[in-house]
């Protein structure tokens, strides 16, 4: 037994004086961003030293790249024994356990992360101390999170180890994994886009899924938040926040749960799997096909691209490529070109792609017919929606409850599943087209999203069951329309001011434009706007436009009220339909903002705002405004905007 730990004793001291370069190093370059960086700033005074201490501990919380890339060196330098036939041999020849091997390698390798961490950490300590800086935390937070991230990535580097048999095999399969799945979802996000009529996303439930199997992206959100308050210039009341401490706690968890998983399967590793690029046999299928897969999707998608085929050349291009990858599995598996023997496993990638292909193509799952009823239906979010027949273009988001008007939204879905056969990229550019990005909740709790270009006839207003129907039917709900064009805020909220744009720098043409625009717009002098970018309406001049709006919109100025034919000549200059842009902005929440104030007081360590739930607090939190795009029809609030523009025009 003694000989026993003496070993491992051995074997410890032995890895880590023999890779002493890899932590020296990582250990000089934490000293030289950290200790080092704040010293050299002591020549500027305490108040500006405390700020950068704080700053250096927050900036390099968050250094994700450097700890990725030094866990897949450090593990593979304690597990290079496994990846040589000669050392391999070795270790199976010594007098003791594999569990106990296991755990003074996987031991050493931590070291490498940790120890460093913990030296700097001491340095840092005493630094603060001698500053001022009366707390611990920022610094004990800093060094969870770099240990934290550090456990993960080099757990994973460790486990991804246990299946390569060659030292270039493991930082390989280390790197594929950590994307793997984020990889993955893009590629097939972007070919069902590309084959799939009205696919939008593969919703909320599987991106949180991808993200949380993405552990480069969760931990780069994992970092140390210092909030602190100002006076005379000096940085104190000093109180950290722990962004993302959940993730971190859940990832140290797998960390522990892939170093079990890596432990097992060591204690059944062949020894003379060295060298070989799977050293685990039942994963060797695995990895064939999922090379093969991999090659098809990404390589045939590309290929598709390039020769700007139809869904046929992309099956063809997927089936090939996935065939030459599966060969190339193979022989990088069995070390030779003799492979077409074992012509099987290519066929059967090749029968996976074809199903796939007949999946999409004929719409087996139905995803390209699939409309709700609308009493299934408990509201409509519509992210985009713009309908030039008739006028409609809500440059903001719409959420709809209202039962007559979710009917007619799942009319236009109907009347655009009906043109499914007609390609959406040729429907962009055609007058009277429809673009809509419609988002259902349904009454059991489930959601589906859609996005479509579609075509809308004028003619067919008058016909029941036509998209151009159920667009006349919103235009005839006069309370609707107030709602969709988002004015019902000017009944919730009071106007603190109202900001007029420049539309110079957008090229309107108001004397070529017909509707007597040139009575309703004016042209602003471009000398005014060399020193100003907006003028302020405030007081009764905002009350005066605002009251203006309402006219309009009674008298049925401000929107078409009928679908109408828009010919290919209207379709062009549509974006002058607008002859003005107007930002609203209502009064902020003045008892909640103070009251967050006192409940948060400390600030950032810019001095703009409160700390709370990581996430910086000002005074716009608690305010908001209303993009307003006055079209030329408007002449009630084009006239008060004349007035007002040139009393400002003239006091300039």
């Amino acid at each position: 037994m003694r000989s026993g730990i003496s070993s491992y004793k051995t074997v410890f001291c032995k890895t880590v004086v023999r890779f002493w370069p890899i932590w020296a190093s990582w250990l000089l370059v934490w000293l030289l961003m950290m200790p080092l960086s704040v010293l050299m700033d002591q020549r500027y005074g305490t108040a500006l030293i405390r700020a950068d201490f704080l700053d250096v501990l927050e900036t390099y919380s968050s250094m994700d790249v450097m700890v990725i890339g030094y866990a897949v060196i450090a593990a593979m330098a304690v597990l290079s024994p496994l990846y040589k036939t000669r050392s391999a041999n070795f270790l199976g020849s010594l007098p003791v356990r594999r569990e106990g091997l296991f755990c003074t390698y996987y031991l050493a390798g931590l070291c490498f992360g940790v120890l460093p961490a913990v030296l700097v950490s001491l340095v840092m300590l005493i630094i603060g101390a001698a500053i001022g800086i009366g707390t611990l935390a920022p610094v004990g937070l800093w060094l969870l999170v770099c240990v934290g991230k550090y456990l993960f990535f080099y757990s994973f580097a460790i486990f991804c180890g246990m299946f390569a048999g060659h030292i270039l095999a493991m930082p390989a399969y280390y790197g594929i994994f950590n994307i793997l799945v984020f990889a993955l979802y893009m590629l097939l996000d972007d070919i069902f886009r590309t084959f799939y009529y009205g696919y939008s996303n593969m919703g909320d439930a599987v991106q949180n899924a991808v993200e949380l199997l993405t552990p480069i992206q969760v931990l780069y959100n994992v970092r140390l938040r210092i909030g602190y308050t100002v006076v005379n210039h000096i940085p104190t009341e000093i109180e950290p926040v722990l962004n993302g401490g959940f993730a971190l706690l859940l990832y140290s968890i797998v960390a522990v749960v892939l170093t079990v998983g890596a432990l097992l399967l060591f204690r059944r590793r062949r020894l003379e799997s060295a060298e070989d690029v799977v050293a685990v046999n039942p994963m060797k299928p695995v990895f064939r096909y999922s090379v093969a897969i991999c090659a098809g999707l990404f390589f045939g998608y590309v290929t598709n691209m390039i020769l700007d085929g139809d869904t046929v050349s992309w099956m063809v291009c997927t089936i090939l490529w996935g065939v030459f990858g599966s060969f190339v599995a193979q022989m990088i598996l069995d070390k030779s070109f003799k492979v077409l023997r074992k012509w099987k496993g290519a066929a059967a990638v090749a029968g996976v792609f074809v199903l796939l292909y007949v999946v999409i193509a004929f719409d087996l799952t139905g995803f390209e017919t699939r409309i709700p009823n609308a009493n299934e239906v408990e509201s409509i979010y519509l992210p985009v929606f713009y309908c030039y027949p008739a006028d409609l273009d809500t440059y903001h988001s719409l959420t709809v409850t209202d039962p007559d008007r979710i009917q007619d939204f799942i009319t236009l879905h109907e009347a655009a599943v009906e043109q499914r056969d007609r390609p959406m990229e040729d429907e962009k550019d055609k007058p009277n087209n429809t673009s809509m990005k419609i988002q259902y909740k349904l009454k059991n709790g489930s959601t589906f999203e859609r996005r479509y270009f579609f075509h809308v006839d004028p003619t067919e207003k008058n016909q029941e069951g036509t998209g151009a129907y159920a667009l006349q039917r919103m235009l005839s709900d006069r309370d609707f329309m107030w709602y969709l064009l988002e004015l019902a805020e000017l009944d919730e909220n009071t106007v603190r001011y109202i900001e007029y744009y420049n539309n110079y720098y957008a090229k309107y043409d108001y004397a070529n434009v017909d509707d007597g625009v040139d009575d309703t717009a004016v042209q602003i002098e471009a000398d005014y706007f060399t020193d100003h970018d907006s003028i302020i309406f405030e007081g009764e001049d905002a009350d005066r436009i605002v009251q203006a709006i309402r006219d309009d919109f009674d008298s049925g100025r401000f929107y078409q009220q009928e679908v109408r034919d828009v010919e290919e000549s209207e379709s062009e200059t549509r974006p002058l339909q607008y002859g003005r842009e107007l930002q609203i902005y209502f009064q902020y929440d003045k008892q909640a903002y103070e009251a967050e104030q006192n409940q948060y007081p400390n600030t950032n360590h810019y001095g703009i705002g409160a700390v709370y739930d990581s996430q910086t607090v000002g005074m716009g939190d608690y305010e908001h405004s209303l993009y307003v795009r006055i079209p030329i029809t408007a002449t009630a609030t084009h006239a008060v905007l004349d007035e007002l523009i040139n009393e400002v025009l003239s006091d300039d």
